[in-house]
C-alpha cells in the first residue's frame, strides 16, 4: 500500500465486529455475564465471567469461542450446522474446567447466533467417530444444533447450567479435595451437601430425613438412601427409620423388615414408633406374615391419637384400600365404603398438606375410587349378562339408572385426577407425573378386564386404536420415570401395565404394537430376580386363553361355580332372586342347590358321575318352595341314585 493509502476495513472485519455486537446483546452483566476479550487471543475469543442472583460477580469464568459465517451449511435433514474447527482450539476449550465452554456461531445472512456447549460437541465427535484418530489432524468439522438460537429463554437456561457446573465442582473440591492434593477449605461461608458423597448424604437424611418421610418426597429419600451401606445406616435412628420406609415404598420388604427390626431396639418417640408399626404391618402383609384381615384389624387398632391430619389420611387410605381388596366377584361393595372414600377426598381438600402431599394423597385415594367404580361396573355388567340368559333381561329403566351411576362416579374419578395432574405440571414435579399416568392407565386396564370379560365390543369405537397408543406411550414414561427416580416396585408395575395393554391391544384386539414383547418380558423378569419381586401374571394373557378354551369347549351346567366363596355364591343367589323374581323366603333353597353343585364339582373327579335334578315342577317359584333334590347318575352303566337334597350323603353313597 502506498503513502497515502488507509488500512483496509474488510468484510472479515466487519463480521467479526458484529458478531460480537449479536453475542453481547445476549450476554450482558444485565443477563448474568460480564463478557472480556481475551487478550492476546491464544485459545478463546472471550472470557466470560458469571454474575450471580445477588448481582454480585463471582469468579466463575469460561471461555467462548466466536465464529462468524457468511452462509450456513446445514447437515442431517437441516438439524445440524456444519463447521470446520482447529482440533487444537477444542481441545484448548476443553481443558477449561471444571466449566469447558461454548461454541458460537454468528450467522450473517440471519444475523443470529447459534452455540453449543464444547463438551456436546466432543462427545458428539466421540459418537461419530470409530477412533480417536481425529484428534491428531490439524481442523475437524463440528456441529451445531440449528435449535439451539440465542434469546432470552436460551440465555437464562446457558447462566443456570454453568451456576450449576460451578456450584458442584466447588461442592466436589470441598468434599474431595484433600485426597487430590488440592485446596479444600473455606470455598464457601456455608457448608454445601456434596450428594454424590455418602457421609454427606448421611449427614443430611440425618438432620431432614423426617422433614422428608412427612412431606411424603419419596423420590429424593429412595435416590439418596440407595447411595449408603447397611452399616451406615445402623449407626442412626434417623437413617433407619427413613430407610425402613424407602425401602418398604420400593417393594424390598425383607430389608425394609430388617431396618424395622433394628428400630424395635431404639429408643422411640411416638410418632416414630407408629411409623414403624405401620411400615412393618405392611412387610408383613407383602411377606405373607399376616392376612389381609389381619392387617385391617392391627390397622383399625393404631393408636392416632396426637397425629396429624396427613397421617390420619394416609391411615384411613389404606384401610380403605385393603378393605376393598377382600371384595370378590358378586360380593356387594357396602354403601359406606364409597361414603368413606368421599370423606377422605373432603378431609384433603381442607388440610394443610403442601401441593406435592396434597396431590399424592388425592391420587391414593382415587386408586380406592377406581378399584369401587370398576368393581360396581362388573357387577352391573354380570347381573346384566345373567338376567338375560335367565329369559330375564333388566329393564331399560333399571339399566339407564345403572349407566347413570356408572357415569357419576366415573366423572368423579376424572374431577379429582385432574388435581394432581395440574399439580405436577405446575411444578414440574415427575414424580408427581408418574404417579399420574400410572394410575390412569392402571384406571384403564380394570375397566377393559371387564369389557373383555363380558365380551363388550368397545375396540369397535371410533379412535380406540389411538387409545390404546396413548396407553402403551404413558406406561412407557411411567416406567422410565419410575426407574430414573429409583421408586423400582412402581417401576416394574408399569412395566406389568405395559405388557397388560399390549397383550390387549395384539392378541385380544389384533392391533399392532411396535413394542417387543419378548424383551419387555425379559426385563421383566431380570426385575424380579434383581429385586426379588413376586412375578406378576399378566392378566390379559390369562383371560385371553380362558376366553379361548371356553369357546372351545363350552362348560355344562353348573360346573363355574366351583370356585366361588360363600360370599361370591351369596351373590349370585341374589341376581337370580331378582331375575326369577322370588320372595325372599325362597333364597335360601336357591343358595342351596349352588352350594350342591358346589360340592358335586369339588369332590366329584369321575367324569362317568353326573349331577341331574329331580323337578316337580319348572316354573321358578312351585321348583324353589321345597329344597332342590338331586340324582347321582353313572353315565356308563346307567345306574343313578335315589332323589336327594343331601348332596354330602348323595356323594359318600359312591364313595366320593
Amino acid at each position: 500500500m502506498a503513502f497515502w493509502d488507509n488500512p483496509i476495513i474488510d468484510q472479515y472485519a466487519r463480521n467479526e465486529e458484529k458478531s460480537e455486537w449479536r453475542l453481547r446483546e445476549f450476554l450482558n452483566q444485565e443477563t448474568g455475564f460480564i463478557c472480556r476479550r481475551e487478550v492476546p487471543d491464544k485459545g478463546c475469543d472471550l472470557d466470560v465471567e458469571l454474575v450471580l442472583d445477588s448481582g454480585k460477580s463471582s469468579s466463575w469464568k469460561f471461555p467462548v469461542q466466536l465464529k462468524s459465517i457468511e452462509n450456513l451449511h446445514l447437515i442431517k435433514e437441516d438439524q445440524f450446522i456444519s463447521l470446520s474447527f482447529d482440533t487444537s482450539r477444542l481441545g484448548y476449550l476443553m481443558r477449561r474446567i471444571p466449566a469447558m465452554g461454548l461454541v458460537v456461531l454468528y450467522s450473517v445472512k440471519d444475523d443470529q447466533c447459534f452455540y453449543e456447549y464444547v463438551d456436546k460437541i466432543y462427545s458428539r465427535l466421540m459418537e461419530e467417530r470409530e477412533s480417536e484418530e481425529w484428534k491428531k489432524r490439524d481442523g475437524i468439522s463440528i456441529h451445531v444444533p440449528v435449535q439451539n438460537r440465542l434469546n432470552a429463554q436460551t440465555v437464562q437456561h446457558l447462566h443456570q447450567t454453568f451456576v450449576n457446573r460451578f456450584e458442584q465442582a466447588m461442592i466436589m473440591q470441598n468434599s474431595h479435595g484433600e485426597k487430590y492434593g488440592l485446596p479444600s477449605a473455606s470455598l464457601t461461608p456455608e457448608f454445601q451437601y456434596d450428594f454424590h458423597n455418602p457421609q454427606h448424604i448421611a449427614k443430611f437424611l440425618s438432620e431432614y430425613g423426617i422433614l422428608l418421610l412427612n412431606n411424603y418426597d419419596l423420590d429424593t429419600m429412595c435416590q439418596m438412601v440407595f447411595r449408603l451401606t447397611n452399616f451406615e445406616i445402623y449407626r442412626d435412628k434417623t437413617l433407619l427409620l427413613v430407610a425402613a420406609v424407602a425401602y418398604a415404598e420400593t417393594g424390598l420388604h425383607a430389608e425394609s423388615k430388617v431396618f424395622c427390626d433394628k428400630l424395635a431396639k431404639q429408643n422411640m418417640s411416638p410418632d416414630e414408633d407408629l411409623t414403624v408399626s405401620f411400615v412393618n404391618m405392611k412387610n408383613e402383609l407383602a411377606l405373607g406374615y399376616i392376612t389381609t384381615d389381619e392387617f385391617i384389624e392391627r390397622l383399625n387398632a393404631l393408636n392416632k391419637e396426637g397425629l396429624d391430619g396427613q397421617h390420619i389420611i394416609t391411615i384411613e387410605i389404606n384401610a380403605i384400600h385393603y378393605q376393598l381388596a377382600k371384595q370378590k366377584a358378586l360380593q356387594e361393595i357396602p354403601l359406606s365404603v364409597l361414603a368413606s372414600i368421599e370423606e377422605v377426598f373432603e378431609r384433603i381438600e381442607t388440610s394443610n398438606c403442601r401441593p406435592r402431599t396434597k396431590g399424592l394423597l388425592i391420587l391414593w385415594n382415587c386408586d380406592n375410587l377406581s378399584y369401587y367404580t370398576t368393581s360396581i361396573a362388573a357387577a352391573h355388567m354380570g347381573r346384566f349378562q345373567i338376567r338375560n340368559s335367565l329369559g330375564n333381561p333388566v329393564p331399560l329403566s333399571e339399566s339407564t339408572a345403572n349407566v347413570d351411576r356408572l357415569k357419576a362416579l366415573e366423572n368423579r374419578f376424572q374431577s379429582e385426577v385432574a388435581k394432581p395432574k395440574k399439580i405436577a405440571a405446575e411444578q414440574q414435579d415427575p414424580f408427581l407425573q408418574a404417579y399420574c399416568l400410572s394410575l390412569e392407565l392402571k384406571h384403564f386396564i380394570h375397566h377393559h378386564i371387564n369389557f373383555y370379560s363380558f365380551e363388550i365390543p368397545v375396540y369397535l369405537e371410533p379412535g380406540f386404536p389411538q387409545q390404546i397408543h396413548e396407553m402403551i406411550q404413558k406406561a412407557t414414561v411411567a416406567y422410565n420415570e419410575f426407574l430414573t427416580l429409583g421408586i423400582y416396585v412402581e417401576a416394574y408395575n408399569n412395566l406389568c401395565n405395559l405388557l397388560e395393554v399390549i397383550e390387549l391391544a395384539t392378541r385380544g384386539y389384533g392391533f399392532q404394537a411396535s413394542e417387543d414383547q419378548p424383551d419387555l418380558h425379559t426385563v421383566k423378569s431380570q426385575m424380579e430376580e434383581q429385586f426379588d419381586f413376586p412375578s406378576r401374571p399378566i392378566v390379559f394373557s390369562q383371560l385371553i386363553e380362558r376366553k379361548r378354551l371356553e369357546a372351545e369347549n363350552s362348560p355344562q351346567g353348573m360346573a363355574f361355580l366351583k370356585d366361588l366363596s360363600d360370599d361370591q355364591l351369596e351373590g349370585f343367589a341374589r341376581v337370580t332372586q331378582e331375575s326369577f323374581r322370588l320372595p325372599d323366603g325362597l333364597r335360601s333353597h336357591l343358595l342351596n342347590e349352588m352350594k350342591a353343585y358346589r360340592m358335586f364339582y369339588n369332590r366329584c373327579l369321575d367324569p362317568n358321575i353326573e349331577v341331574l335334578q329331580f323337578r316337580t315342577s319348572h316354573h321358578p317359584e312351585q321348583l324353589y318352595a321345597a329344597p332342590i333334590r338331586f340324582i347321582l347318575r353313572n353315565k356308563s352303566t346307567g345306574i343313578q341314585t335315589t332323589p336327594s337334597a343331601d348332596m354330602d350323603g348323595l356323594l359318600r353313597s359312591l364313595n366320593l
